[in-house]
């Protein structure tokens, strides 16, 4: 059962489907068709001293996550991010035709590799990286990314950065010497700054081996400053929402309109640091960093029949749609560990499956190998803006 309960690569698994609806899903994929999440300059001023972050690649942007709360007004943006986890678990939530959405993450692979080396480079190796991985709890999900790729034919180890060396121009597997030429990173170092990572920096530097998602583009998209500079823009998107720097005014503010702003880190992960402001004291918030820190206005999340919370999860490569999940949690912020939580599978309403979904994206041979061309018009689903 692809739709049941239990837990898959590293995270439980919900029975049923989150429904939304069309007009919401439009507004989710106009936006990220969009770009205006992507900044042409980097967060921080010292960002552009810093030779690896200074650039704007166009590659980068291999594992994108957006997430939204959808609300009356429509779909909102909670926040971007650089290194999404839980993609196989939302692809095992496909209902049908699960391999062609593998197919897609491959391609993705070979395309992020193709722009950085050419258009006819071919990519043979690739090294999956995160920080103690076998300890981590997406550690079965990398290994299954491993799999899809060595089913393709393509080379791929998981590894933790001491696992690796820059040699000779080359980033290498220490065990056996083989060369990694696509390093998948899954650091949450989000800039390449601490010491034992900076052979990965020099390989990223020297460009002996794409590192994507790349550290340039996570301070040009996913650094929470950029849901502040969204939220300034004079056209700015239905789906952002107010965000300002607690530093921008003073203690007493904020804390006179807490119960209506999420306080968060700018450089924060899996909602560490993060705290509801009708639920935060007055202590806490005095020792926040005030430079380092965004008040943004709560979107309260949407309720499941279960009683848990949820977003709604969008994996991109770019802005081609890799996959879609409802992350369920019960506590204050969003969590993977409590009983109710979990990945669901979600898609627009009327829409039978993620091929449905993904349907102009297809080209006209996966279409055909997927029955797909006669597909209805209210099942078709334009996810370009």
């Amino acid at each position: 059962d692809r739709a049941g309960g239990g837990e898959t690569f590293g995270v439980k698994r919900k029975p049923g489907r989150t429904v939304m609806s069309l007009v919401h899903w439009e507004e989710i994929m106009a936006f990220i068709g969009s770009k205006v999440w992507w900044s042409s300059t980097p967060a921080l001023e010292s960002d552009l001293q810093d030779p690896l972050l200074a650039g704007n690649p166009e590659y980068g942007a291999f594992m994108m996550g957006f997430d939204f709360h959808l609300t009356s007004q429509g779909p909102k943006l909670i926040e971007v991010n650089t290194n999404a986890g839980g993609l196989a678990t939302a692809l095992s939530l496909t209902c049908c035709a699960e391999d062609m959405a593998w197919r897609r993450f491959v391609e993705s692979v070979r395309e992020e590799y193709r722009l950085f080396a050419g258009p006819s480079a071919v990519l043979d190796s690739v090294g999956i990286v995160d920080e103690n991985v076998r300890e981590q709890q997406l550690y079965p999900e990398m290994r299954h990314l491993a799999f899809i790729l060595e089913k393709a034919g393509i080379r791929a180890v998981v590894a933790s950065p001491g696992d690796l060396a820059w040699r000779d121009g080359e980033l290498i597997f220490a065990d056996d010497g083989r060369r990694i030429q696509f390093l998948y990173n899954r650091l949450t170092d989000f800039r390449l700054e601490l010491p034992a990572h900076q052979h990965l920096r020099a390989a990223a530097l020297a460009r002996g081996a794409l590192v994507s998602p790349h550290p340039a583009v996570y301070a040009r998209t996913a650094d929470k400053r950029h849901l502040v500079r969204m939220g300034a823009l004079a056209g700015r998107p239905s789906v952002v929402v107010d965000a300002e720097l607690l530093v921008s005014r003073p203690l007493d503010h904020w804390w006179a309109r807490r119960k209506q702003l999420v306080f968060k880190p700018v450089d924060g992960r899996a909602s560490l640091g993060v705290y509801r402001g009708d639920k935060i004291s007055k202590k806490t918030m005095q020792g926040l960093d005030p430079e380092r820190t965004i008040a943004q206005t709560r979107c309260a999340p949407p309720t499941s029949e279960d009683s848990s919370k949820y977003d709604i999860r969008v994996y991109t490569h770019g802005t081609t749609l890799l996959g879609i999940a409802s992350r369920h949690f019960t506590g204050q912020v969003m969590e993977q560990r409590s009983e109710k939580s979990g990945f669901r599978e979600a898609l627009p309403k009327g829409v039978c499956c993620f091929a449905a979904v993904a349907y102009e994206q297809l080209s006209p041979e996966q279409r055909l190998e997927l029955d797909l061309p006669n597909l209805g018009t209210d099942q078709r689903i334009n996810t370009t803006p």
